[in-house]
């Protein structure tokens, strides 16, 4: 199954652009790839990711249908899954569709007032989480600046290591895993992930367009972007077996770690820019470029149209590392 052309073809020319051109404006730029580029380029990167365009399958892997019924009986649970029609997009062999609340504990937070009276130094005392304890950039919470006190509890959520924290206003709908047992305030949500999602993955997911465009629109028509528990446990997600999970979240880290060296970058030497910019768009080529599938017929205008202007970005590049 080929990637849908046109979730590429919209922005190809400002992601390709940004990535062969070297921003000279400014004093003291050295040259540095102009940064939104890069912004989109990552944004097409995790769009591939969640449609399953990054990594090739594995047919004799278990559907991810099978591990969902695991759960649900481990769990005694009912769970319908939804149907193909019902899904965003269409999803890949073995994976499967679902709501987020149907399968993870999705909690909002709650703060203790006045919070002042709570506060403490003690060393028994719970750790308090709060934005400002998130770097920015990073996908973990390590480390509070403030604890409360044990009496506290019962007006806030508790939280423990692996658990997600979505930010439901401010920094709307940006997704932090912690690493540290804590308390979470009215301004986040709690999403306790079942073992069938393998954590990078649903970083991942959580971070993609394709979600963020669900939280707007569910929040739209509200004075503030505001999210509630509700319209997040609506989210339909698309749940692929855990081994292929792992291989998507491993490829998004190494496209990741391309995109960091690319916005950091401080040479001017266009041979680094074009090693870093060649293995992009082979990846990004490579996971366009349709697969042979039995009964089916050869591939779309527009995926050939698709694969033309990628193909046409590589000699453009050839001619960069000439000059």
């Amino acid at each position: 199954m080929a990637a849908d052309p046109k979730t590429i073809t919209d922005n190809l020319d400002l992601w390709s652009s940004a990535l062969l051109t070297k921003s000279t404006a400014g004093r003291g730029s050295n040259g540095r790839v102009e940064a939104y580029g890069i912004k989109k380029l990552r944004e097409l990167i995790l769009e591939l990711a969640v449609r399953g365009k990054l990594v090739p399958q594995n047919p004799t892997a278990e559907p991810a249908t099978i591990v969902l019924l695991k759960l649900i009986k481990r769990k005694s649970a009912t769970l319908n899954p939804l149907n193909t029609d019902e899904a965003p997009f269409e999803p890949r062999l073995g994976w499967v569709w679902v709501n987020l609340g149907d399968i993870a504990e999705i909690e909002r937070g709650g703060s203790p007032r006045p919070i002042n009276a709570y506060l403490t130094d003690a060393d028994d005392g719970l750790n308090w989480i709060k934005i400002g304890d998130t770097e920015k950039g990073s996908k973990y919470i390590t480390s509070t600046e403030e604890k409360i006190r044990k009496e506290g509890l019962t007006k806030t959520r508790m939280v423990y290591p692996g658990d997600f924290l979505l930010t439901n206003s401010m920094s709307f709908g940006r997704p932090y895993i912690t690493k540290i047992e804590g308390c979470i305030h009215d301004g986040w949500l709690r999403i306790h992930p079942p073992g069938i999602l393998e954590k990078d993955f649903l970083y991942y997911l959580l971070s993609s367009p394709y979600v963020a465009k669900f939280f707007r629109t569910a929040a739209a028509g509200a004075v503030v972007m505001n999210l509630n528990a509700d319209k997040v446990r609506e989210l339909p997600i698309p749940i692929p077996p855990l081994a292929e999970q792992q291989q998507i979240s491993a490829k998004v880290d190494e496209l990741m770690t391309l995109c960091d060296q690319l916005e950091q970058q401080q040479t001017n030497s266009i041979e680094a820019h074009q090693t870093l910019v060649e293995t992009l768009l082979s990846t990004l080529t490579n996971a366009v470029r349709p697969e042979p599938v039995e009964g089916r017929g050869p591939p779309q205008p527009s995926t050939l149209r698709l694969l033309d202007k990628l193909a046409a970005q590589d000699e453009r590049l050839g001619g960069t590392s000439s000059a």
